[in-house]
């Protein structure tokens, strides 16, 4: 079981989400990403052992509710092979609690992930193989305006058999706790 957690930000990129869905009806991106509530992940989904997610994920579920409100700063467009998305600016918050899920992981049982050491704070917009395509994705979406600062008021916690793009499902939304 693949457990996934993240900063809920549900209609703070409303209208960027829009515009690049709209923007997309000519490009032909895979829009899988929109599957899901606007989020910044706090670490990259990671396969438990069998008869281990549910344990994990009520100590996640601990440390999200314990986390008071804090605000993430927006940096703009980012690009990482096969992704486009929204890059935010990392602070002491992110960090812990980036942290904190990869002590949880391991813990558990989960391979550590390359990524864990160099963590990009994100919301993707896109994911695809057509690098052409993103690039195009980008430059339409270059000057659409982004907000500056984004609350984080509230996590998600989910979960997928495979692990795969589209298969993902809310399972938890928690409220930070003031």
């Amino acid at each position: 079981m693949y457990l996934w957690m993240a900063v809920d930000i549900s209609g703070a990129l409303d209208a960027v989400r829009r515009a690049a869905i709209r923007e997309n009806a000519a490009i032909g991106l895979s829009e899988v990403a929109f599957s899901l509530p606007a989020h910044v992940s706090l670490k990259i989904s990671f396969d438990l052992p069998a008869g281990t997610w549910q344990a994990a994920e009520a100590d996640i579920a601990d440390i999200l509710r314990e986390t008071p409100p804090f605000s993430i700063e927006v940096k703009g467009l980012g690009r990482a092979p096969g992704c486009l998305w929204i890059a935010m600016k990392e602070n002491e918050t992110l960090r812990g609690l980036h942290e904190k899920m990869v002590d949880i992981a391991l813990r558990y049982g989960a391979a550590p992930h390359i990524f864990d050491g160099d963590f990009r704070y994100h919301s993707t917009l896109f994911l695809g193989d057509d690098e052409e395509k993103l690039s195009r994705m980008e430059e339409k979406l270059r000057n659409i305006p982004l907000p500056q600062i984004i609350q984080g008021n509230a996590f998600l916690i989910g979960r997928s058999e495979t692990g795969r793009p589209g298969e993902w499902r809310v399972l938890k939304r928690i409220l930070a706790e003031e």
